[in-house]
């Protein structure tokens, strides 16, 4: 890592059975140069979270297994629905991209 992404990094997710909406996120603190210790979040407290100011992006491993910055996460509001997603589509479903399942 190369200094501090955000105040989270995602690194897996985990979806309802019909794959619209997220259900829990796991992820690390960041904490600049390392990763902190890894905990699952729900779909709500990152939301709550994100409105409370605190930044989230994704984060892969590369073929050298490093991690790499992904996106940034942002929520959306469709129909009055909050939803997450790493992209500004209206779509009313949650999207981070091809993070790994859980």
């Amino acid at each position: 890592m190369m200094g501090k992404w955000a105040d989270y990094c995602i690194t897996k997710v985990q979806y309802n059975t019909a794959r619209t909406h997220i259900v829990k996120v796991f992820v690390y603190e960041d904490k600049g140069d390392t990763l902190g210790t890894g905990e699952e979040l729900t779909r709500a407290k990152v939301v709550s979270s994100i409105e409370n100011r605190k930044t989230f992006v994704t984060i892969f491993k590369n073929t050298e297994g490093k991690w790499t910055r992904g996106a940034n996460v942002c929520p959306i509001v469709v129909k009055g629905t909050t939803y997450i997603r790493t992209d500004q589509d209206s779509t009313e479903a949650d999207n981070l991209g091809k993070l790994p399942e859980f």
